[in-house]
């Protein structure tokens, strides 16, 4: 049925009571006018909405056929879709209930579904075919940026009417629509898509899926509107999907021959089966689209006029002939399309095999081979018999490969194996080749196998050989060391496509494909253990992961003896025994001494212990659990056994082995004591007798403020973080050194030497740009190099900063639609005075759980503080207060208003101020932020209580690295030390960090940036009014260089920094900077 809408043709007069009933319900609002469309879950209405004078669809659930969870999900679908709002997508409008049951209003399209089109007209006019999957992709684009990933996307959900396309059922139809007979139930019974449209990652894993999986549904999509038919189709669900998994794309052109090469490959890159090779993103896609609807072909090249009066007569004579020709060879061609695609993967037809003359007549080498592929279920092997009818006469072995082709897809088989007997020396050599139909005739693979005449080894060399066939070549020895567990093929096929990701520390594709081992094998206890641990290392709730180890506990007798003590250890975390957990990977590095997983399991357990307990040695008087140095070494065991894994954290400038290794001073190792009331305690890092060390203290220690309380914290931060830092060198020049030519060794080395503020870092970085060779790591890699040439250069070598304006300059003008890292661009957009441009980067998504009004709070409270850390404009900022206060009103209930205005507002205001003094200051003279009381004690003109409270807080200076106290703290307290009249104490609280910047944390917060250029502003104004010209001039000079193009609003500013530059004259004074 359709869920929102139906054409005029479909609908009829109210009838029944119950409709009587919901019409009567909802009269108020709306008048119900027919009911358009109707299944077993439901009915949709179509009525017009009185308050707002427009046209609508009305869904209801009916409760007494959807069922408990169908309700929930209705719900829950209902509070997603008030979120979207885009022109390509149907509209929701309004909600309630009926009786118990949900119901919502959505716009009414009064057209049809594209399915409606493709039912009549079969193929569409390629032109409008690429404009309508433009227009989805750009709806797609625009709901994934809001979190939402369709899963559902096929030609019943996309509505077409006068010109314009929309997308309907985001979600719904997935949770609610088990009648409509396109669906597909999992085993559990939740829906999970439609076959003919799903991508392989959504078709064969449980696992979340990214918006990737709607760009190859679209492409089924655009693939059936150009071909009139589904790339790939099949007599069940389990057969559709593994064509995805499995099957290259059937040609376009050989069902229509006007597709150009450029159209197809946008198809082709949309359907790839990695996530990896499709469009980044629908942005992408759509762009792609557009492109090609635009310049759909391939150029004529024009024929000279003379010769074209030469060519008339002889082209009017061929033309018949050529006429007859193409129709003859369209036909075939069209024919042998549909033949590709009835064609069926995991039906094999085994051709009987070729022979010499001294292989001995008795052996039956065609039958050993087929009990070898036997054993795996999910293989088809065709039947001796059907084969021999096909070919009329029993064959010798002798047939032609072209031959051997038509015959399989005569077969509806979609791969096939032909082979060979040959004597060499005392044995037998068997020699095969599996073909694919849709590949011509070069074999996928090809194995050979050596066996006696005779014998029970006779029987297992042709297994190993259907093995090394029906399994990738490079997966072979991983196979042979490993071949238990399963007789399911497309899990053990899956299995070893995990095992490969886990090599390459790939952790989200080793999870899809883990699962989906686990998906069509339950009882797969391997597959079950390694989806575990992939979901543990990846740092998942224990939820996430804890039926797949309980699975893979209940099916230990299967598995492998190191994989069994890998089982027990996961028990062992889930019924709390960590000790005896790590104790379990510690004797398997002593087991398996080369073994990665061994050391890395160790060290992962190890690092996530978090127990605290008393110890009187101590200077806290606690102690961790588990010593840091104990997983550290086990650490770094592993990443020497696999330099591979430190590849794949490259995402995010390694941040993970950095906060491994701790090389920030405001990173702190959390923890809490056992017992009926647990304290929550924090550690910094500190340097006690040349070694590194972690002691506790009590979280209400850390965030003190008092004096007396704060001396007890380790005065040695720095020392340790800068043992870690070097640490993190020596990884990072081993990795260099075993893989010279990995840019992205070069890119850690070059972090690692950024963090001991060692200039040598720009030019290990120009290596590693040099060395990289994809866009998006170059990207990242001049990214660093930008907030590099900041960090050594400011505020004095203005050449160095001009050069960092400019590549930040070029990296946001190149950046695409949708760009891969935006956090870091609007970072280096806040960097170089592009307020707006950093808050349109700037994705900081609130959390899905919220409710729209909640997230719209979130979002407001983020652009607040983004504005306000420019400290402007001042309307803007003005008018933020004003929403963000209104809102908090609206949600919160009296009592707690407070709190969540200090939540959402209190940073902003802090920021702000007193650039911009906001009204809201005054009212939080008793907040516990001394911020807060700060400005509004500094509102009310108390002096003496500033200094009171910022007084405080020099005590706290003493338990951090200098150099990386956040600016958005000291920049307000150095502003209001200034107000009460002393300038010169307002540069003491900001120099230490400014002469010594440390912007390691800043690459991806944008907030931090700016209040970066800000606080250098603030201090040549501070220079200026102590009369130091000659400080003045060096930073308003830097200022200068990375905001001349700002925003209009932050020209005042540049301008008076302008003048300081250039018209404050140098007195001789050296001044601090």
């Amino acid at each position: 049925m359709r869920s929102v809408e139906a054409s005029p043709t479909d609908e009829r007069p109210l009838t029944g009571d119950e409709i009587q009933a919901f019409a009567t319900s909802v009269a108020e609002d709306y008048r119900v006018e027919a009911e358009i469309g109707s299944g077993g879950w439901g009915l949709v209405y179509r009525a017009y909405d009185l308050r707002n004078d427009r046209q609508v669809a009305l869904k209801v659930l009916r409760v007494e056929f959807a069922g408990t969870q169908s309700i929930d999900r209705f719900r829950r679908e209902i509070e997603i879709l008030s979120r979207l709002d885009h022109p390509n997508i149907v509209a929701f409008y309004d909600s309630g209930d009926f009786n118990g049951a949900p119901w919502s209003a959505m716009s009414r399209i009064a057209g049809e579904t594209l399915r409606d089109r493709l039912d009549r007209e079969r193929q569409l006019p390629i032109g409008e075919a690429l404009c309508i999957a433009k227009e989805v992709a750009d709806a797609l684009a625009y709901a994934h940026t809001q979190g939402i990933v369709h899963r559902d996307i096929k030609p019943g959900n996309i509505l077409l009417q006068n010109g314009r396309v929309f997308v309907a059922d985001f979600g719904i139809a997935r949770a609610i629509g088990r009648g409509e007979r396109e669906q597909w139930l999992s085993t559990s019974g939740v829906q999970i898509g439609t076959p003919a449209y799903m991508s392989p990652e959504q078709g064969s894993a449980e696992s979340e899926i990214d918006g990737r999986s709607d760009i190859y549904s679209l492409g089924c999509v655009l693939y059936e509107m150009l071909a009139g038919e589904l790339p790939f189709t099949g007599t069940s669900a389990s057969a559709i999907v593994a064509r995805h998994l499995l099957d290259p794309v059937p040609p376009l052109a050989t069902v229509r021959r006007s597709v150009s090469p450029s159209v197809t490959a946008v198809v082709y890159r949309a359907l790839a089966k990695s996530p990896a090779d499709r469009f980044s993103n629908a942005s992408e896609f759509a762009v792609a689209l557009d492109a090609v609807s635009r310049n759909p072909t391939v150029s004529v090249v024009a024929v000279p006029r003379r010769a074209r009066r030469a060519m008339i007569g002889a082209l009017a004579a061929a033309a018949v002939l050529v006429a007859a020709w193409v129709a003859r060879t369209a036909s075939v061609r069209v024919a042998d399309a549909r033949a590709l695609a009835a064609a069926d993967t995991t039906r094999l037809v085994l051709f009987p095999f070729a022979r010499d003359s001294g292989v001995p007549a008795t052996l039956d080498a065609d039958q050993l081979l087929r009990q070898g592929l036997l054993r795996w279920s999910g293989v088809e092997v065709v039947d001796p018999f059907a084969l021999v009818e096909a070919t009329g006469a029993r064959s010798d072995g002798a047939v032609s490969a072209s031959r051997a082709r038509s015959l399989a897809l005569g077969l509806h088989a979609g791969r096939y194996i032909r082979g060979s007997l040959s004597r060499d020396g005392g044995s037998l050599r068997a020699h095969a080749m599996l073909f694919d139909v849709s590949r011509g005739e070069s074999p996928l693979f090809e194995a050979t196998a050596m066996a006696p005449d005779a014998g029970a080894s006779l029987g297992a060399a042709f297994a190993q050989l259907a093995d090394q066939l029906l399994f990738r070549p490079a997966d072979s020895a991983a196979f042979t060391a490993s071949a238990v567990g399963t007789s399911t093929l497309s899990a053990r096929q899956a299995y070893l496509r995990g095992a490969g990701a886990l090599e390459r520390w790939n952790l989200d594709t080793a999870d899809s494909a883990f699962a989906a081992a686990t998906r069509a094998d339950a009882h797969y206890a391997q597959a079950s253990l390694w989806l575990a641990l992939s979901r543990m290392w990846a740092g998942k709730d224990t939820a996430t992961w804890k039926y797949a180890a309980q699975a893979a506990a209940a099916g230990r007798p299967q598995l492998p003896g190191s994989d069994q003590a890998k089982s027990d250890a996961l028990s062992a975390l889930l019924n709390g025994d960590r000790p005896r957990a790590c104790a379990l990977w510690d004797a398997l590095t002593r087991r398996e001494p080369f073994a990665f997983s061994a050391w890395y399991g160790a060290a992962d357990c190890l690092a996530r212990d978090q127990i605290v307990l008393r110890d009187p040695k101590s200077p806290s008087g606690w102690r961790f659990r588990s010593g840091y140095h104990s997983s550290l070494s086990r650490y770094r065991h592993a990443f020497a056994l696999r330099p591979a894994v430190l590849n794949a954290l490259r995402a995010d400038a390694f941040a993970d082995v950095r906060q491994l290794l701790w090389t920030s001073g405001l990173d702190m190792r959390r923890g809490s004591s056992v017992g009926p009331d647990p304290q929550m305690f924090a550690a910094f890092p500190s340097w006690e007798e040349d070694t590194l060390a972690f002691i506790p203290f009590p979280l209400s220690i850390i965030t003190s403020s008092e004096p007396s309380t704060l001396r007890r914290l380790p005065k040695t931060v720095d020392a340790a973080v800068q043992h870690e830092r070097r640490l993190f060198r020596d990884i990072a020049t081993g990795w260099v050194a075993s893989d010279p030519r990995n840019a992205a060794a070069a890119h850690a080395l070059a972090i690692s030497l950024f963090l001991l503020g060692e200039p040598s870092a720009i030019d290990t970085l120009a290596r590693a740009k040099a060395l990289a060779v994809d866009r998006i790591d170059r990207q990242r890699i001049v990214t660093t190099e930008i907030w590099m040439r900041v960090q050594f250069a400011v505020p004095s070598d203005l050449g160095s900063l001009r050069i960092a304006r400019a590549l930040a300059d070029s990296l946001l003008a190149a950046q695409p639609a949708t760009p891969v890292d935006p956090a870091t661009l609007s970072s280096i957009a806040a960097l170089t005075g592009r307020a707006y441009e950093a808050m349109r980067l700037d994705h900081s998504d609130p959390p899905g759980f919220l409710s729209p009004s909640a997230s719209r709070l979130s979002g407001l409270s983020r652009s607040f503080t983004l504005f306000a850390s420019f400290g402007g404009p001042a309307d803007s900022l003005k008018a933020l207060e004003s929403r963000t206060d209104s809102l908090v009103d609206a949600l919160a209930p009296t009592g707690q208003r407070q709190a969540l205005r200090v939540e959402s507002l209190g940073r902003a205001i802090c920021l702000a101020y007193p650039d911009v003094p906001l009204e809201a200051v005054r009212s939080f003279t008793a907040s516990d932020w001394y911020l807060l009381r700060a400005d509004a004690a500094a509102a009310r003109g108390d002096t003496a209580e500033v200094l009171r409270i910022l007084d405080g807080q020099r005590a706290m200076r003493q338990a951090f690295r200098l150099p990386e106290l956040a600016l958005d703290a000291l920049y307000p307290e150095a502003s209001l030390l200034a107000s009460t009249g002393n300038a010169r104490q307002g540069a003491e609280w900001l120099d230490p960090t400014l002469s010594k910047l440390d912007l390691s944390s800043y690459l991806a917060d944008p907030v931090s940036a700016a209040m970066l250029v800000r606080a250098m502003a603030f201090r040549a104004e501070l220079a200026a009014r102590m009369g130091d010209t000659q400080t003045a001039s060096r930073w308003s000079a830097a200022v200068v260089v990375l905001w001349s193009g700002s925003d209009e609003f932050l020209r005042p500013l540049v301008m008076r920094m302008r003048q300081l530059s250039e018209s404050e004259k140098p007195t001789g004074r050296s001044g601090t900077h």
